[in-house]
C-alpha cells in the first residue's frame, strides 16, 4: 500500500473476470477504503498501464446500492425477488437440513454444484468447493460452457493449449485475426498487434461481423457463420498445390502430410466460396500472403468454436502453421490459448480421493434437460455460485422452468439479485474480487499474478473459500483438507508451477513482487515441437485420437445445418450473440456506463426490407424454443442471412423479459462437449409492441 496524498492510498491489485488479459490494477481509495479511481498498473510488463472501460469504471460496481451483503431466505414464489434477511448460521442450517434430506430419500448425486468464471482466481475458482463437493457425493458437472471445443480441436493437433508468447508476436510480418474481436475482449494484444504494423505487418482479420477490431484491419474477409472450417481447407489447397508448404519443418515436425495432401483437393477455392461466401480470389490470394509469409501469427479466437461444428472448425486453423512452417520463427505460429503453461495442481487443490464413488457428471451447458427431465435420481438441490445461468446458460426457458420445481432446492451465492438469484430459496452474499487474496493466471500471456484484499470484506460477504470451509465445518468433515487457509491453498496450487521450485517458494516469491513469469520465450523447435503431448509427438495433421473416438482424423468441414434439429426453411436467419465491449457474459450487465442504453439486434437491409422492419424498430427474434423482443439496427457490418447481437443483458434489458439465450439449443458440439451458442437459427418479425 502506497500512501500517495493525505487520505489517498494506492493498492495492487488484478481483474478477476473472465478474459485473457488478466490486467494489472492500481486501486486509488480514500481513508473510508471507497475507490477514487481504477487504473491499469504501469510496472506491469504485459498490460502496460492502460485497461478497458469495463474495468475502468469498476468503482460503480463495489460500491453499487443493490449488492448483497447479508443472507436471504426466500418468502414470495421462485422468480420474484422477495426475501428475508438471515443469519449465516441460519443459512448454514437450511443447507444442512436440505441437503441431507436430498440424500437420506435420493442420494448424493441428487444435489449439483453449478459453478463456472465468475472470478478467476484459481483457489476461489476450484479448490475448498470441489472438496466439499467431492466429500458429499453430490453429481460432478462438466464444465464446458466457454472454450472447450476449441480447446480441443487445438489439442488434437498440438497437444495441448500452448501456443507463442503474445509479447513476441510484434515480430509477426503477417498476421490474421481469425474470428475475434479483440478490441472487445483481447486489446493488449490488438496493441501488440498495432505495433508489429508500425513495423510492416499486414493484419488481416476474419470474422462474420464487421465489428470494431475488423474496422481496423488492413484487410477484412467476411464469411458466412460456422463456415472458418471449409476457409481454412480452402487456404490449405492453395498452400499444397501452389508449393507454398515448407517441406523440410512438415517431415520433421508434423504427422500425417500424405494423408492430408490426398484429401485436400477435396476443397478447391470455388468449392469453398461457394461455402463461404468469400471470393475465389480472395481465398488463393489470402493463402499466396500466408503461404509467401513465412513468419506469420495467427491469433485464434473463440467465436467460430461456437458452433456445432466448432472444434474441428479450430483444428482446421490450427494446422495452417504447420505448414507453411510459421512456428520457427520467434513470435510466429498461433495461440488460441496459453492457459496450460500454467500447471496448476488440481490433485493437490481439488482432491478427488474425496469421492466415495464415481458419481455421474452432468454437462452444464444441458442445465434445462438436468432440471427437468433428468432422473435416478433427478435434482433435487442446485448450488449456483460464480455462475448466472439463467442468462448465461442455452435455452433459458427450460431452466426458468426448472428452477421454478418446488421439489428443487436452490442456494445462489451472489454479489447481485441477478436473474439466477431470484430462483433461489437461499442467497448467500458473496464479495468482489477487491475484498479477498488469490493468485490469478492468464490464458493468454505467461505471468502469474498475487492480488492482495484492497479492502476488508463488505458487510457479510464471504469468499468461496471460506464458504465451503464453513459448510464442511457444519456437515462434520474432519478430513484436515477443510482446514486449510487461504495461503495454504495458494501454495498447494503452485506445487510443481515451475520446475525447482516448492508452491512455498512461488508464493513467497508473489507476495514480495506481485508477478512471475512462469515461462520464458516459447521455444517450439528446440524444446517442444520434437516432444509434443500427441500420439506421434509431432504436430498432428491426422489425428489417431480423433480415429479412436469415431471422428474424422484428417481436417474436415461439415455444414452446420447437418447437426440442427431446427426447420431452416422456418428459422433461415443465423443469430450470433457476441461479446459486448460494456460487460463481460452477464458480469457488469447491470451497472451502466453511459454506452448503449439497450440491447440491439443488427440485420443485413435486404433481410430488414423482406420482412417490413425499418431502422430501430421493435423485432421478435424467434425460433422453436421461445422468442425475445428488442430493437433493431439495419446495418452493413452484417451479411445478408445473419443477425448479430452484442452482450448478454440481463433479461429486464429486453422487451420480452427474456434474453437471446432463450433461443440457443442445448445441443453440444462436435468436439470437446462445448456449447453452440451462434449454430441458433431463428426468424425475425416486426413486433406489434
Amino acid at each position: 500500500m502506497e500512501k500517495f496524498m493525505d487520505n489517498l492510498y494506492k493498492k495492487h491489485s488484478v481483474c478477476s473476470l473472465d478474459c485473457p488479459d488478466t490486467c494489472g490494477l492500481e486501486i486509488t481509495l480514500d481513508e473510508n477504503n471507497i475507490i477514487r479511481k481504477v487504473e491499469g498498473d504501469k510496472s506491469n510488463p504485459i498490460t502496460r498501464g492502460f485497461i478497458c472501460n469495463k474495468v475502468r469504471n469498476l468503482a460503480n460496481r463495489i460500491h453499487h446500492p443493490e449488492r448483497i451483503y447479508t443472507p436471504l431466505k426466500r418468502v414470495g414464489k421462485k422468480g420474484e425477488g422477495k426475501f428475508l434477511k438471515i443469519t449465516w448460521e441460519q443459512a448454514i442450517e437450511e443447507i444442512y437440513n436440505n441437503f441431507n434430506e436430498c440424500i437420506r430419500k435420493y442420494g448424493g448425486e441428487s444435489i449439483l454444484p453449478y459453478s463456472y468464471a465468475g472470478t478467476m482466481g484459481i483457489i476461489n475458482n476450484s479448490s475448498m468447493d470441489r472438496r466439499f463437493f467431492h466429500k458429499l457425493g453430490a453429481s460432478k458437472l462438466e464444465r464446458t460452457i466457454c472454450s472447450s471445443a476449441g480447446s480441443a480441436g487445438y489439442a488434437y493437433t498440438m497437444g495441448e493449449n500452448k501456443g507463442i508468447n503474445p509479447e513476441a508476436s510484434s515480430l509477426a510480418e503477417y498476421i490474421i485475426i481469425w474470428g475475434t474481436n479483440l478490441v472487445n475482449t483481447n486489446i493488449h494484444q490488438m496493441e501488440i498487434i498495432n505495433r508489429a504494423r508500425k513495423n510492416g505487418a499486414k493484419v488481416v482479420v476474419i470474422d462474420v461481423h464487421r465489428n470494431k477490431t475488423a474496422e481496423l484491419a488492413d484487410w477484412f474477409i467476411q464469411l458466412k457463420p460456422a463456415t472458418d472450417g471449409a476457409l481454412a481447407l480452402g487456404i490449405m489447397n492453395v498452400l499444397i498445390n501452389n508449393n507454398l508448404v515448407d517441406k523440410n519443418f512438415i517431415n520433421k515436425y508434423t504427422y500425417g502430410y500424405t494423408e492430408l495432401k490426398q484429401m485436400i483437393n477435396l476443397y478447391t477455392p470455388e468449392k469453398v466460396a461457394k461455402i463461404t461466401g468469400v471470393a475465389v480470389t480472395d481465398i488463393v490470394q489470402l493463402a499466396t500472403e500466408y503461404g509467401s509469409n513465412k513468419k506469420s501469427f495467427i491469433r485464434i479466437g473463440n467465436g467460430f468454436q461456437h458452433h456445432f461444428n466448432g472444434g474441428m472448425a479450430t483444428r482446421n486453423i490450427t494446422c495452417l502453421p504447420a505448414l507453411t512452417g510459421a512456428w520457427q520463427y520467434k513470435g510466429c505460429g498461433a495461440l488460441k490459448s496459453n492457459s496450460e503453461y500454467f500447471k496448476i495442481n488440481k490433485k493437490k487443490l481439488e482432491l478427488l480421493e474425496l469421492e466415495t464413488s464415481n458419481n455421474r457428471t452432468i454437462n452444464m451447458n444441458q442445465l434445462g434437460d438436468a432440471l427437468t427431465t433428468l432422473s435416478n435420481p433427478s435434482i433435487h438441490a442446485l448450488f449456483i455460485y460464480s455462475s448466472n445461468p439463467v442468462i448465461v446458460a442455452p435455452n433459458q426457458s427450460q431452466i426458468i422452468k426448472g428452477l421454478e420445481r418446488e421439489d428443487l432446492f436452490t442456494v445462489v451465492h451472489e454479489i447481485f439479485m441477478t436473474d439466477t438469484a431470484k430462483y433461489a430459496d437461499i442467497i448467500l452474499p458473496a464479495p468482489t474480487s477487491l475484498e479477498y487474496i488469490d493468485v490469478y493466471r492468464s490464458y493468454w500471456h505467461l505471468y502469474l499474478q498475487l492480488s492482495d484484499p484492497v479492502m476488508p470484506l463488505k458487510g457479510e460477504c464471504l469468499q468461496n473459500t471460506e464458504l465451503f470451509r464453513r459448510l464442511a465445518k457444519r456437515f462434520g468433515f474432519n478430513d484436515d483438507c477443510f482446514n486449510n487457509s487461504d495461503d495454504e491453498l495458494i501454495s498447494q496450487a503452485l506445487e510443481g508451477m515451475i520446475a525447482g521450485k516448492t508452491g512455498e517458494q512461488v508464493y513467497s516469491y508473489l507476495k514480495q513482487y506481485k508477478i512471475i513469469k512462469i515461462a520464458e520465450e516459447s521455444d517450439y523447435i528446440n524444446n517442444k515441437l520434437l516432444n509434443l503431448k500427441t500420439s506421434s509427438g509431432k504436430i498432428e495433421l491426422y489425428s489417431n485420437q480423433l480415429r479412436m473416438c469415431g471422428l474424422d482424423p484428417l481436417p474436415n468441414y461439415i455444414d452446420i445445418t447437418n447437426y440442427t434439429k431446427e426447420d431452416i426453411v422456418k428459422y433461415p436467419l443465423v443469430l450470433v450473440n457476441a461479446p459486448n465491449e460494456r460487460f463481460l457474459n452477464s458480469s457488469l450487465a447491470n451497472v451502466n456506463f453511459s454506452f448503449e442504453d439497450e440491447p440491439i439486434l443488427e440485420i443485413h437491409c435486404d433481410d430488414a426490407n423482406a420482412r417490413n422492419i425499418e431502422d430501430l424498430d421493435i423485432v421478435t427474434v424467434y425460433n422453436s424454443l421461445g422468442e425475445c423482443k428488442l430493437r433493431v439496427r439495419i446495418s452493413d457490418k452484417v451479411q445478408k442471412g445473419n443477425v448479430v447481437s452484442l452482450g448478454l443483458w440481463w433479461n429486464s434489458a429486453y422487451k420480452s423479459g427474456t434474453n437471446l439465450n432463450q433461443l440457443v439449443c442445448q445441443e453440444l458440439s462436435d468436439i470437446g462437449n462445448g456449447p453452440v451458442f451462434f449454430s441458433t437459427f431463428v426468424q425475425v418479425q416486426k413486433s406489434n409492441i
